[in-house]
């Protein structure tokens, strides 16, 4: 539960601007729910009774989850404490679009405060070098 903890945040594409961030995230994210269904089908598979300390860690579990996807503002993501991937995917790709449309004004501004002056003429020793 640590590590995925750990690594969700480590790998967040809000948090981390590595290319594959996405990428490595959601495997992470995929990875864990794999592996707590299958703790979950071979508890039922053995027909044992879930102990109080088996509730709470569940209880503990969704907490969890909730306050980390809280904690990155993507609260609107869980649908009955599960994560929708339909709305995931749906913020990311906002965030996509966010992120290309500040890169380029960021890219326009760089280049204008490089190449024009304050009055908008070219500064040409610049420009040639």
């Amino acid at each position: 539960k640590r590590a995925y903890l750990q690594a969700a945040l480590k790998w967040h594409p809000d948090k981390n601007p590595d290319p594959e961030a996405q990428a490595r995230f959601i495997e992470i994210s995929e990875a864990y729910s794999y592996l707590t269904e299958q703790k979950s089908s071979s508890r039922t598979s053995r027909k044992t009774h879930r102990s109080q300390a088996d509730k709470e860690f569940d209880v503990d579990l969704e907490e969890a989850l909730n306050l980390f996807v809280k904690s990155l503002g993507l609260d609107d993501v869980l649908v009955n404490g599960k994560i929708d991937w339909a709305k995931v995917e749906q913020r990311l790709a906002s965030l996509a679009v966010n992120a290309v449309g500040k890169a380029v004004e960021h890219a326009k501004n760089a280049v204008k405060s490089r190449y024009f002056d304050d009055e908008g003429a070219v500064k040409w020793k610049q420009v040639i070098g």
